[in-house]
């Protein structure tokens, strides 16, 4: 009985704790005296006994019920049932209690570590590291589900056609004299010691062992501090950031295998494709890092900051061709790689499809509402 009513009456309103012995109710008006209460001393395991009337007075205390040893049971006025004595009702946020007029910090207080966020949020009485816990396992669960959405909409009959125009394109520049062509006259007359110093500053980008670790560390990192505004921008940054390197790393391994090119100087055949023969028909310094950049520049909303954005994720394909490290080709598909990869991230968190159905529930209304991205 004390389980079942207890939970009956945490249905309404959130619960405080307050000490039985601050328990001071307001007085009733004088008009509309209260009726007198008659409560049972028994529990479901007690027979039958005496009562205890409670009132009427100039005030409606709420006074304990005898009962067998354990939690003291009362009456509140306005509320059906008993409840542990202790327990007192708020009925709004930093509102005096019921019975009592406890402090207002102590009516914010949460019980029984119920959380108003809902399941699956931390609560505000919980300790860090339960709240560092349970923002985790809710970023895990997200993180796969954005993945997934990423890889649906990567892996599709227009981003296929998408690479293979790339392909198409490059195969023209490696296949023919024209990536050797471009690699004499660039090394010739435009590379120089002021391009070398500009070059060693942008490959950095592309080291995939030092920026990969990086990205996906400030996304959590962010993500877990995300009640910042800040934080939740910088965490929302790195792990599309991450995703991006998620979704395109596999079809850039298989790309740089698959097609066979070479680097400079490292084979007869230089730039031209023998499959599975070699490993750089792609560059994957272009890929790694052209991914930021072009993640920041899809995430902003300003043309020209956009524009600069975009600019920049060219830069760690050019130093390797300055360097001398990769062909023109082999620069040009890693850089479109990568932004094929941030465009799928991009989408998924734009939302699924180009055409949604959206429910609407308004108290006279039902119905759903279609939407067609163009």
């Amino acid at each position: 009985m004390i389980l079942a009513l207890t939970v009956a009456v945490g249905c309404g309103p959130r619960w405080v704790f307050a000490p039985a012995a601050r328990s001071a109710p307001k007085a009733l008006a004088a008009s509309e005296p209260p009726p007198v209460v008659r409560e049972p001393s028994w529990t479901r395991d007690e027979p039958p006994g005496p009562t205890r009337e409670i009132g009427p007075g100039p005030t409606f205390a709420a006074e304990p019920i005898p009962t067998r040893p354990g939690p003291a049971m009362v009456r509140l006025p306005g509320v059906s049932g008993v409840v542990p004595a202790g327990v007192f009702w708020n009925s709004a946020p930093g509102a005096p209690a019921a019975c009592g007029g406890l402090a207002d910090e102590t009516a914010r207080q949460e019980p029984f570590g119920l959380n108003p966020g809902g399941f699956g949020a931390p609560s505000r009485g919980s300790s860090f590291s339960e709240r560092l816990s349970v923002r985790g396992a809710n970023l895990w669960r997200e993180t796969c589900r954005d993945v997934r959405g990423d890889y649906r909409n990567f892996y599709t009959w227009p981003v296929a056609c998408d690479l293979l125009y790339s392909v198409a394109g490059a195969s023209l520049l490696a296949n023919t004299s024209l990536d050797h062509d471009f690699r004499d006259w660039y090394q010739d007359d435009v590379r120089s010691r002021d391009t070398n110093r500009f070059s060693s500053f942008w490959k950095t980008f592309g080291e995939g062992e030092i920026f990969i670790p990086a990205w996906a560390g400030l996304g959590l990192a962010g993500k877990m501090l995300e009640d910042v505004p800040v934080y939740g921008t910088v965490g929302e940054f790195g792990m599309r950031t991450t995703r991006g390197y998620l979704v395109g790393v596999p079809p850039m391994l298989f790309m740089q295998y698959g097609l066979g090119g070479s680097r400079p100087g490292e084979t007869s055949h230089e730039s031209m494709w023998r499959p599975f023969e070699d490993n750089n028909a792609v560059s994957g310094h272009a890929f790694i890092g052209a991914v930021p950049f072009i993640t920041a520049a899809r995430m902003c909303d300003r043309a020209l900051p956009r524009a600069g954005l975009y600019i920049l994720s060219a830069l760690p394909a050019w130093s390797r061709v300055n360097d001398d490290s990769h062909y023109l080709s082999q620069a040009c598909l890693g850089w479109w790689l990568a932004y094929v990869a941030c465009r799928g991230v991009d989408q998924t968190e734009a939302g699924d499809g180009c055409v949604s159905f959206v429910p609407i529930a308004e108290p006279d209304t039902l119905g759903a509402m279609l939407i067609w991205r163009r």
